[in-house]
């Protein structure tokens, strides 16, 4: 018993339905003697008990102690449910998730000659504070139904295309853009005012919105911003003479937009002056307001080839970046040797100025690749991607079962100290493609899985070349649910991942037939899907 200091209360202890409660009782001071009996407590000008009512109660006591020993019950209590090394509230067993509520798949047919499919891809997806659902992606069909009007394009190019729904799955808009080279849509972002932004890579003169945009040189990054029903706010084509990548975007409570991704030599400009690029290829971050003018841009990176796939940014004025790296780098504090062929990087900066807080980097010494960062509520990070071999994570090794195992890993937002780390894979390659967090810390996966594979619970069987996946993880890193939807031809998989409106959200595509929970759903080619299962 803890003193509490000159005055304490007494409490009764109840056990109903399992659980103890705990009822303070008002009284005197309370005190114990020299053997450490608990003396009764002096209420006026009461006189203390004597030593034979203490013997008896003390007696008394023990007895009781000893039924509630025997007594089988659970008890309920903060030691029971399980806090973390941080000071976390683990929540206690697996749920009941991943229920199906709703899919979409489309897909359209090769027109010129009926034998070679083309693909049609989601690969990122948002979800509005109104439960609205915006995906972005890739097609190479001619003619492509996304729920409204078709989007026609070049076959067998691949274009960038972004479409919208409603909560329940209704089609709300959608458009396709089309350059001289495959495009495509990595990242998309929602605001508070439910405009939607989206970054990926497209190949110019393209003819947007009446307009024709030029690119710099090779790839360049696109950026544009829609409103709420779908209307183009603004676009941009950004980069330099070499190939630019957009790889993801995130908003913050302001509407401030961040992108990151990859930018080759000599340089790239984002508007803010060019980036000169250090090796095969840098990784970038930059940012703009809401009406698309530029505040900042930075590069990094060393020899190899840099890539940034991940954004996350809080409620505080900081911004999350993951990626990738090959050989020696720094991301604007200290340089990085690299341990492997590519590393991971973990990085925090500024909103305001983008000046560097911290940085880490993982690896090992084969290829360790990050895809995705999340942030929940009380500023904890969360990542996924995939290692081969062994990976080293704050002091965490995971070794790989097989030639590729996915990872998720949990970090403090102070300094990025790690919290815990988990591997998940069997024989054959298994990705973790993106991660979203909801602000209390339920934590939501996806990516690809090959073969028999456990994520925590039940084992997976995987039983297409590689099929997609959904998992659920708590804030401490246990298993709460997880599915794999197994597919019967191409390699197929979850790539991007949101939680809002009620549910959880994914895209990706697939090959084959395949079953979400609503029926099998077959397929023209490689085809796009979206899901909304219960979280």
């Amino acid at each position: 018993m803890h003193a509490l200091g000159a005055r304490a209360g007494l409490f009764l202890t109840l056990a109903v339905a399992g659980c103890h409660w705990f009822l303070p009782f008002s009284g005197g001071d309370v005190s114990r003697d020299s053997g450490g009996a608990l003396e009764a407590p002096v209420v006026g000008d009461r006189l203390r008990d004597t030593p034979a009512d203490q013997a008896r109660d003390v007696a008394r006591d023990k007895a009781r102690d000893l039924a509630d020993q025997a007594r089988p019950e659970l008890r309920v209590d903060v030691a029971d449910r399980g806090v973390d090394s941080s000071g976390d509230l683990c929540p206690a067993g697996a749920v009941s998730g991943g229920a199906h509520l709703w899919s979409l798949r489309f897909g359209k047919l090769n027109t010129t000659s009926g034998a070679m499919n083309y693909w049609d891809e989601g690969h990122a997806v948002a979800v509005s504070a109104s439960g609205d659902v915006t995906f972005v992606g890739t097609s190479a069909s001619k003619s492509l139904w996304l729920g409204g009007p078709n989007v026609e394009g070049t076959e067998g190019m691949g274009d960038l295309i972004i479409a919208s729904y409603t909560s329940a799955g209704v089609h709300r808009w959608s458009h396709r853009y089309t350059g001289q080279a495959a495009g495509t849509g990595e990242g998309g972002a929602v605001d508070s005012a439910g405009n939607v932004t989206v970054v990926g890579t497209v190949t110019g003169p393209m003819v947007i919105g009446g307009s024709t945009y030029y690119s710099k040189g090779g790839q360049d990054v696109f950026l544009a911003s829609f409103d709420a029903t779908g209307s183009l706010r603004w676009v941009k084509l950004l980069g330099g003479a070499g190939n630019d990548l957009g790889g993801a975007v995130a908003v913050d409570a302001n509407g401030d937009l961040y992108l990151t991704g990859s930018f080759g030599g000599p340089s790239a400009d984002f508007e803010g002056g060019p980036l000169t690029c250090a090796g095969s290829s840098d990784l970038f971050v930059a940012s703009f307001t809401a009406a698309g003018v530029h505040r900042w841009a930075k590069g990094f990176g060393g020899a190899g080839f840099d890539d940034g796939r991940g954004l996350a940014v809080d409620g505080q004025g900081n911004l999350y970046l993951t990626g990738s790296f090959g050989g020696s780098a720094g991301f604007g504090g200290q340089t990085f040797p690299g341990a492997g062929k590519q590393d991971i990087v973990l990085a925090s900066y500024l909103t305001a100025s983008g000046a560097h807080s911290w940085s880490q980097a993982f690896g090992g010494s084969e290829d360790e690749r990050a895809t995705g960062v999340a942030v929940d509520g009380g500023g904890r990070l969360y990542v996924t991607g995939s290692f081969s071999g062994t990976l080293s994570v704050g002091g965490t090794q995971l070794t790989s079962q097989g030639d590729a195992d996915l990872f998720v890993a949990s970090f403090s937002s102070a300094g990025g100290t790690l919290r815990w780390a988990k591997g998940f894979g069997g024989a054959g390659e298994d990705v973790g493609e993106a991660i979203a967090v909801t602000s209390t810390g339920t934590v939501y996966l996806t990516g690809g899985v090959t073969g028999a594979v456990s994520l925590g619970g039940a084992t997976l069987s995987a039983s297409g070349m590689k099929d997609p996946f959904v998992a659920s993880f708590d804030v401490c890193g246990a298993h709460r649910w997880s599915a794999a939807y197994s597919a019967a031809a191409d390699p197929s998989t979850g790539r991007g991942v949101a939680t809002g409106g009620g549910g959880v959200l994914v895209t990706g595509h697939y090959q084959g037939s395949i079953n979400f929970g609503g029926g099998a759903e077959g397929s023209v080619g490689r085809d796009l899907f979206l899901i909304k299962l219960t979280p």
